[in-house]
């Protein structure tokens, strides 16, 4: 059915502003399509955006010469502006939404995957795995973001956040206003987009071994070029800048080159986290047995021994990662994994925060576990002291 050639632009947007405050989030996603569909009965040209597709119907000048008929009385063919930003303004004005209800306990840490959206692909990333929130598409506008990161820490008692991606520097100037809604803040970044000044807080900065190496894993120039952003960034803001890099089987081989190739650079420390793999995994990320990790963790305890302050990782908390205790810490299906008392803030469907099974997410091989946080935190409880769960892998 051809649309009628009466439709003016500003019939539109008031037909839109004139729904009720209930129904504008909606005709912004899901109806958007139904409604001008069914009014206006051209199913090819709609879009998600009912602005954008009033826009691509072509109505006016374009739309009648195009037909070889006269334009409607009045019809210019060209958008009204200001009813436009007036339907943006509304729809950005009634978008705020209590966050998802993850009952009544307190969590002292959090994390959130701030947003969906990264520039790399590295294999070993845990959030793009299949059984994980983790669609592109799903996003949440700035607003609400900081709305819903309020309102979960009044309700959690959060003290702690750590923000990750996706890449968290994408949307760098929302990234910054959020770190002032919590108490003590760490990002965890790839240092493609540059290093942030976040005084009094931490940055954790991503690589996985020498240039050679770390280039095959998160892509060539990478390694220079989060070098350059390192050795560029001001020395003097207050700003805690670490390196982070995540053993797997595959790059273990680098370990002691890595460190030497860092160890002058200008941060605070290196830590690590060593994989975690999902349930079925028998990539060659994966040690055969734990046996066989056994002896990258005593690599890593040497390291910390002739580097003890560059290596940020505890020599306590190491030993309690051996075969034949690191079970104790974790259990058959992560009933005493004690990151189970972090908060863990996927992106999901229509940019509503989901929570996972844990931090790594909803299919992760409990018994084979190397998320160093678990026995950092098992250590310092231990030793009488409760300290923050912290998930990434400094010693805290």
């Amino acid at each position: 059915m051809a649309i009628q050639g009466e439709i003016e632009w500003d019939y539109l947007a008031k037909e839109i502003l004139s729904l009720t405050i209930s129904r504008m989030r909606d005709i912004f996603f899901s109806d958007t399509r139904y409604i001008l569909m069914h009014r206006f009965g051209d199913h090819n040209r709609l879009r998600r955006s009912p602005v954008r597709a009033v826009k691509e119907l072509q109505i006016g000048n374009s739309w009648a010469q195009g037909r070889g008929e006269s334009p409607p009385p009045g019809c210019t063919g060209r958008p009204n502006m200001g009813a436009i930003a007036s339907v943006r303004k509304s729809n950005t004005a009634i978008q705020l939404r209590e966050p998802t209800d993850f009952g009544e306990r307190n969590f002292q840490s959090a994390l959130v995957i701030f947003t969906n959206a990264c520039n790399l692909e590295c294999s070993h990333c845990f959030v793009f795995r299949d059984d994980n929130p983790n669609e592109p598409r799903d996003k949440m506008d700035d607003a609400n973001m900081l709305h819903q990161l309020r309102q979960l820490r009044d309700k959690h008692d959060i003290k702690y956040m750590l923000f990750m991606g996706g890449e968290p520097m994408i949307r760098k100037d929302l990234l910054v206003e959020a770190m002032k809604i919590f108490e003590h803040c760490s990002i965890a970044t790839n240092g493609t987009y540059g290093i942030p000044s976040v005084p009094g807080h931490l940055v954790s900065v991503s690589l996985d071994g020498p240039e050679g190496p770390n280039d095959a894993i998160r892509g060539e120039g990478v390694f220079r070029k989060v070098e350059k952003a390192i050795r560029e960034r001001d020395m003097g803001d207050g700003t805690s800048v670490m390196l982070q890099m995540v053993l797997t089987r595959q790059n273990e081989a680098h370990l002691e080159d890595f460190v030497e190739e860092v160890k002058d650079w200008p941060v605070t420390g290196l830590a690590f986290n060593f994989y975690v793999p999902t349930r079925d995994d028998d990539s060659p990320l994966v040690w055969r047995d734990l046996k066989e990790r056994d002896l990258v963790v005593e690599r890593l305890i040497a390291l910390k021994r002739r580097y003890p302050s560059f290596i940020k990782s505890n020599i306590g908390s190491l030993e309690l990662m051996m075969s034949d205790v690191c079970k104790e810490y974790i259990g058959e299906d992560g009933e005493k994994c004690l990151l189970r008392n972090v908060l863990p803030l996927y992106m999901g469907d229509e940019g509503s925060f989901e929570r996972t099974f844990c931090c790594y997410g909803n299919d992760v091989d409990c018994e084979r576990c190397g998320a160093y946080g678990i026995f950092n935190q098992a250590f310092h409880l231990a030793q009488g002291n409760e300290g923050h769960l912290l998930i990434t892998g400094a010693s805290v």
